[in-house]
């Protein structure tokens, strides 16, 4: 995981089992290459929950513009759950 100089991020839980991190605000890029890590894996952010459905690389912008939540997937894919589109 890596974030932007103006991003707030919490490890929410973190076992053998799972991994799951919230994103407050800002940008953060995510690379998953085990398969086993995605079984575990979360990440949310105040308006939405994503899942990597497949090992890959994604980007998530929280709060860049009010109540919105924007997931690019390079290579993978990846459910978002949440309001909106």
């Amino acid at each position: 995981m890596r974030l932007d100089a103006d991003s707030a991020a919490d490890v929410v839980e973190l076992d053998d089992d799972s991994l799951s991190l919230h994103l407050h605000y800002g940008s953060a890029t995510i690379r998953v290459r085990n398969p086993e890590v995605l079984r575990g894996f979360e990440l949310s952010t105040p308006q939405a929950t994503i899942h990597l459905q497949e090992t890959g690389r994604m980007r998530i912008d929280a709060g860049r513009h009010q109540d919105t939540t924007v997931v690019n997937v390079f290579d993978g894919a990846a459910s978002v759950d949440g309001g909106g589109s």
